[in-house]
């Protein structure tokens, strides 16, 4: 689904015609956070998330972990516009952990991250370092959409290749391997065949189940032991096929997305349900909004939708980060960047709230 809005792409032009964020820009860009003074900084974390058919687990104890997914660090860092992005700074991660948030969500677009690694690499480790001091634990994602064995993606800012995809992984298990709330690396973000949307075939889930596979072993050569979210179709919702050809290798969940059109593809039971039997699921997205892509009124009566996605992930004990912390990208949980709520949000943190 197209994350950026239209007016994002055309200032991102903009910004790189003028040179912004390239070779001469710092390896991490400045700190732009408060000093921490409310917040305690854990001694460590309680241990390390695995997920299961019957949930998630920390050191084998049944925890159900929710969050958020935030907003690209790297174009908050390097965009200067934080009226469209929002702060590169840690009170940013500080807000979501007062809302309640366990776990969060880090979108990393390919365009972004390849525009200067070396800078990229160094606000990656700034951000999870933040989520530690603030006791969040850490999904971090490869924002790609599309399919590497096609060569063919949504958009420019998801655009990528299997060449940088194995770059990514290789250089982000190297420098994550030993964060101990690193819950999960999210391996690529929504598997879709744009030129059939509409469908799902055995052929195109094993072709992403071999890169897939290619991919955590590259992981692996350097991080045996953080888990990893790989992705259905059908933009990351469509888990079916994998029941008769899953994952095969160790430390594996499956990531659904799971949105007010979706229904309309395959039932939640159908495409995530009932592959839970067999599979361990995080919820990597949810959300909704009143017009556009999200609109609640594509699932039923308006309110119908934030229950019933909050029941059925209950019911099968799924932990879950809502899409999106931003007051700009949809479907947005703030009304600003002061982090006013909109009817999103304040359902999203009324749900947080509820804790274990």
């Amino acid at each position: 689904m197209k994350r950026i809005p239209i007016i994002l792409a055309i200032l991102l032009a903009m910004l790189s015609a003028i040179g912004c964020g390239g070779s001469d820009s710092p390896a991490n860009p400045a700190d732009t956070s408060t000093d921490p003074d409310t917040t305690s900084i854990p001694e460590s974390f309680p241990g390390e998330v695995r997920f299961t058919t019957s949930g998630t687990e920390i050191n084998g104890v049944p925890t159900r972990l929710r969050g958020m997914n935030m907003v690209d660090p790297i174009a908050q860092a390097t965009w200067g516009l934080p009226e469209e992005v929002g702060p590169y700074s840690r009170s940013y991660y500080e807000e979501a952990r007062t809302w309640g948030a366990e776990i969060v969500r880090i979108p990393i677009h390919p365009e972004f991250w390849r525009e200067d690694i070396a800078q990229s690499m160094g606000v990656m480790r700034q951000v999870v370092d933040w989520s530690a001091e603030l006791g969040l634990y850490v999904i971090l994602d490869f924002h790609g959409i599309g399919m590497l064995h096609q060569g063919r993606f949504e958009e420019a800012v998801t655009t990528t290749s299997t060449a940088e995809f194995l770059e990514f992984w290789r250089l982000t298990s190297i420098e994550f391997a030993d964060d101990d709330h690193i819950a999960a690396y999210g391996l690529f973000n929504e598997q879709v065949n744009l030129n059939s949307p509409d469908t799902t075939t055995a052929a195109d889930w094993l072709a992403w189940k071999a890169d897939a596979e290619t991919a955590i072993d590259v992981i692996r050569a350097n991080d045996s032991g953080t888990a990893i979210l790989v992705g259905g179709l059908h933009w990351s919702y469509d888990l079916s096929l994998a029941v008769a050809h899953p994952i095969e290798r160790d430390y594996i969940a499956y990531d659904v997305h799971v949105y007010p059109f979706t229904p309309d593809f395959k039932s939640w039971e159908e495409a995530i349900g009932e592959p839970s039997r067999t599979l361990p699921i995080f919820v990597g997205e949810w959300g909704w909004d009143v017009t556009g892509l999200y609109d609640e009124l594509d699932f039923g009566e308006p309110g119908e939708y934030g229950p019933a996605v909050i029941a059925f992930m209950n019911s099968h004990n799924f932990s879950w980060t809502a899409w999106v912390f931003s007051a700009v990208w949809d479907p947005r949980m703030l009304t600003d960047w002061d982090y006013g709520a909109t009817d999103f949000g304040a359902f999203v943190r009324s749900e947080l709230a509820k804790g274990q």
